[in-house]
């Protein structure tokens, strides 16, 4: 093509037909533009193509994540519910008041009280870029707010557990012989000897309260990640592979 274009330019100049071959080279040079502007074109076309490719693969990754953080914190909520339930009704036996009875009483102390919960998300640990790689200013958002909520998750559990290891470790030790092992409780009366002293009933008092923000943190949390979920869901469902 090129040649082509070089063979008619010389062929007007032999002619003499300058005004011709300006008018000519002109036109070339518009087309070559043209040509240039439209690779570029295809090729901004072929790298928004990937992109967008890879941000569908992204959300796909996302919403596995999304997925198994609401199983992992439903369970940290349920948890966190039936501790502070526990350390309530410790404080109501030291008070001589009645003991609640409800659906989520720790059956045989299975749930283990006193003990510190694991705390991560799947969803910021396995994509720790995606708010860089994310095309979309609405999952942006909706995924700031996610990570946002769950600082506060995790300060709030991370914050229940260190009070677990500054004051019920303790406990355990000034109280070896008569503490037995939480598998071995077979009901509140186990656990009288706590109601002997002012401090203890603090101890009990602080491990309630410290649960009950985390628990109410983590509900928060739940209830972020179902809206992150469907955005995940809706974003999938209009895109086009």
């Amino acid at each position: 093509m090129i040649s082509l274009f070089r063979k008619i330019r010389q062929n007007l100049l032999y002619e003499n037909k300058r005004s011709r071959y300006l008018k000519y080279a002109i036109g070339e040079i518009f087309l070559v533009v043209i040509g240039i502007l439209i690779a570029l074109q295809i090729n901004n076309w072929n790298q928004n193509r990937l992109l967008k490719n890879d941000e569908v693969l992204l959300v796909k990754q996302l919403l596995q994540d999304t997925k198994a953080d609401a199983l992992f914190f439903e369970e940290r909520l349920y948890k966190l519910k039936t501790q502070a339930y526990f350390y309530n009704n410790l404080l109501n036996l030291c008070k001589g008041l009645a003991i609640e009875k409800d659906t989520i009483i720790l059956s045989d102390f299975k749930n283990q009280p006193f003990t510190k919960l694991a705390n991560q998300s799947n969803v910021l640990k396995n994509n720790p870029n995606a708010y860089e790689q994310l095309l979309s200013a609405t999952l942006k958002i909706e995924l700031q707010k996610y990570a946002s909520k769950y600082e506060f998750v995790y300060r709030s559990i991370e914050y229940y557990n260190s009070q677990i290891e500054e004051y019920y470790v303790p406990l355990r030790i000034t109280y070896y012989k008569e503490m037995p092992n939480i598998g071995e409780v077979k009901n509140y009366e186990d656990l009288r000897f706590l109601c002997d002293n002012d401090t203890n009933l603090g101890v009990i008092q602080l491990l309630k309260s410290t649960a009950t923000t985390a628990s109410s943190q983590t509900e928060d949390f739940i209830n972020i990640n179902a809206q992150f979920t469907k955005k995940l869901i809706h974003f999938l469902e209009n895109s086009h592979d």
